[in-house]
């Protein structure tokens, strides 16, 4: 029990970061089509086997996440403590399993609390951690995860240590196809780590490549038809994008970017010298780094590097995605950051072991501000997730001025039943925008709020430009008894 003692530490101290979510609410922004309005949950009688394998709302296969959102709402239906702890729980995993490679690539067990430290108190995880439909990170990530640390354990063939990877890699792939990039992971870790022949190599990594690939098929074919994926962008476009989005999210990860559920962006991107110039400044320190360790710390720090940048392909926007910015793209990725963290930690507590013992000091100390700073930074994001009139208040206070979320802020006070609010919210967005956008926000709250008149005259306006608008008849009908 003493050799965990930092990692039991840490834990804590993420568990703590993280507990006030357990009191937060539902938001509406996608927990509605996960959970609280997804059939698959709520009514899965009235769903087909088919449905549940193939969640084809969510856009790809999904029946991991669904399932377990299903046996929170068998336990206690729509309270949402229970998804909430079971989104820290698994965040803990995580980072329980980010320990374990860690030790496994021989870093030493400071240097694994370190790297669990800067994985699990990040900012850029918060979302994934305190939003219920963050669930499907979390799974991925504890199945990808599962599966690399299966492929360092020593003492088992290449077949068996296959079979064992592709297997937790199926399983992360079932909450979200994030998982597809674990082949070529094997692939590298094992020349790079084990020293592997390029067949023996292939060999391992052949399982995970059948298992996979029909779940990156179906991914993108469901991605396709919801119409999560850009069909008309140019590759000029595309390469603009993806350049963008290095820069953004390697700036997220480094504290340049502030996290938020939605990062608003014109497409294509202007250029930006704190978002396109990073992944060249990135580069440059990365090289630096890799000169100056020695030959052992450096294969730590590369393994950890390339499971960054493998992990971080499916949502590199390479196939243009709509929504190509997100907080939770890092997630993953973050793991391999930290291991690379972890092994610089090793290497200058190294170099300054003859040293005065206030170097030490300085040293420790200098750490503990750092992770102090990470930390004060995600407790400030934290309660952003409280409830959905948080979180779109501060999508507003960071995106350009947007129709849609001023829109969903009124739709936020509606779900927390403040109607009034929502009522005004809806006619701010009319004074500031286009009116027409509004109209049927503004007639269905009016109707709940009682003001039928009021209600009645709103709908008829909308029929006036859009003659036979469902919405607009369907509350027509209701008011006038039909």
């Amino acid at each position: 029990m003493r050799e965990h003692a930092g990692l039991l530490a840490a834990l804590l101290v993420i568990a703590l970061l993280f507990s006030p979510c357990l009191g937060f609410r539902f938001v509406n922004w996608d927990d509605d089509i996960h959970v609280y309005r997804n059939p698959l949950v709520v009514a899965p009688a009235t769903t087909s086997w088919s449905e549940a394998l193939r969640t084809p709302a969510l856009g790809y296969p999904s029946p991991l996440t669904v399932a377990s959102y299903r046996l929170e709402h068998w336990a206690v239906g729509l309270a949402p403590w229970l998804y909430h702890l079971d989104n820290v729980l698994l965040h803990l995993l995580v980072c329980a399993l980010v320990y374990q490679i860690a030790v496994r690539l021989a870093l030493s067990r400071a240097g694994g609390t370190v790297a669990v430290l800067v994985f699990g108190l990040h900012p850029a995880v918060v979302e994934p951690v305190v939003w219920v439909t963050g669930r499907k990170d979390l799974l991925a990530a504890a199945g990808v995860l599962a599966g690399a640390s299966v492929l360092l354990r020593r003492g088992e063939t290449g077949a068996k240590r296959g079979a064992l990877v592709a297997l937790w890699g199926a399983l992360g792939g079932l909450a979200k196809p994030v998982a597809l990039f674990l082949p070529l992971l094997i692939v590298a870790w094992s020349r790079l780590l084990s020293r592997l022949r390029w067949t023996r190599a292939l060999v391992v990594a052949a399982p995970s490549a059948v298992v996979l690939s029909p779940l990156f098929v179906l991914a993108l074919t469901g991605q396709l038809r919801v119409g999560a994926v850009s069909r008309n962008a140019s590759m000029a476009a595309v390469l603009r994008e993806a350049w963008y989005a290095l820069g953004f999210h390697l700036a997220l990860v480094l504290g340049l970017r502030t996290p938020s559920a939605k990062h608003l962006v014109l497409r294509p991107p202007a250029f930006d010298p704190w978002v396109d110039l990073v992944p060249l400044a990135f580069g440059l320190v990365v090289v630096a780094a890799l000169w100056v360790l020695d030959g052992r710390r450096r294969r730590i720090a590369l393994a950890g590097l390339i499971f960054s940048a493998l992990a971080y392909l499916p949502s590199a926007n390479l196939i243009p995605l709509v929504r190509y910015l997100a907080d939770s793209y890092v997630y993953l990725p973050l793991a391999g950051l930290a291991w690379s963290v972890g092994a610089a930690c090793d290497a200058l507590g190294e170099a300054i072991r003859p040293r005065p013992r206030w170097l030490h000091l300085a040293f420790a100390g200098a750490g503990v501000v750092g992770l102090a700073v990470i930390a004060s930074s995600s407790i400030g994001r934290v309660p952003v997730w409280r409830n959905g009139v948080t979180l779109w208040t501060d999508v507003a206070l960071h995106a350009p001025p947007s129709p849609n979320v001023c829109r969903q802020l009124g739709n936020a006070y509606n779900e927390l039943e403040q109607h009034d609010r929502a009522l005004a919210q809806y006619q701010a967005c009319a004074r500031q925008f286009d009116p027409a956008l509004f109209r049927s926000n503004i007639g269905v709250t009016l109707f709940v709020l009682g003001r039928h008149d009021e209600a009645r005259d709103a709908f008829r306006a909308i029929l006036l430009d859009r003659p036979g608008d469902p919405i607009a008849l369907k509350y027509l009908g209701l008011l006038d008894g039909r």
